[in-house]
């Protein structure tokens, strides 16, 4: 059984930059990650696969506890489940598609050398992660002060769609389940969201 008081004591340790407290926080949350991730875990073609999954099991732990909003009337686990599965299901697909093509092709490294399947996709989340890293970090700042200021023109069920939909990348259906709604319902109140979002970006624009 998962200490809720326990959770929440780790949560506001981690926020305050204890990196020991996440150790902890997926210690005592280890029997939820290995519920969720089992399916995967145990599908995988090899023991490094097997760890990716265990990792990415963490990684949506911790992308949990960055995220969570306690005002948004989830229970931490509850949403903590969506977001390691989701991590889970990313990593596996990424395995599932290097075991179609990487056979097929070669990559060089940045000294023309050509490397074996593993170290390619090392190589590739790498080089992806630091070109990403070097170009958004300016425009993911001022664009996440902008919607948050948007985020407040819309109704607070919108509000919650939009920051699952878009902040922690969860599916319609996914969505839907959190918040006790239909996939439909979701779909319709993200697009009445979304067109609203749009009218006023169009206002700020020309504004500017």
């Amino acid at each position: 059984m998962i200490d809720i008081y326990c959770n929440e004591k780790l949560i506001e340790k981690i926020r305050n930059g204890d990196r020991n407290a996440e150790i902890e926080i997926i210690e005592s949350n280890k029997a939820l990650i290995y519920k969720i991730i089992k399916d995967y875990y145990y599908a995988s073609k090899n023991v490094l696969d097997m760890e990716d999954v265990y990792q990415a099991g963490c990684l949506g732990l911790i992308k949990a506890v960055r995220n969570f909003k306690p005002e948004l009337g989830n229970k931490f686990v509850t949403y903590a489940y969506y977001l390691i599965r989701g991590e889970v299901q990313r990593i596996y697909e990424e395995h599932s598609k290097r075991e179609m093509t990487m056979s097929d092709i070669q990559i060089r490294n940045s000294d023309g050398v050509v490397m074996e399947s593993q170290e390619a996709m090392d190589y590739i989340r790498y080089e992806r992660k630091s070109w990403e890293d070097e170009w958004n970090h300016q425009k993911i700042t001022d664009d996440k002060i902008m919607v948050d200021d948007l985020l407040k023109k819309v109704t607070p069920l919108q509000k919650k769609i939009l920051v699952y939909r878009y902040y922690d990348d969860l599916s319609q259906k996914e969505i839907g389940e959190l918040i006790n709604k239909s996939q439909v319902f979701v779909s319709r109140e993200e697009k009445r969201a979304r067109k609203k979002l749009i009218s006023l970006l169009d206002q700020k624009e020309c504004i500017y």
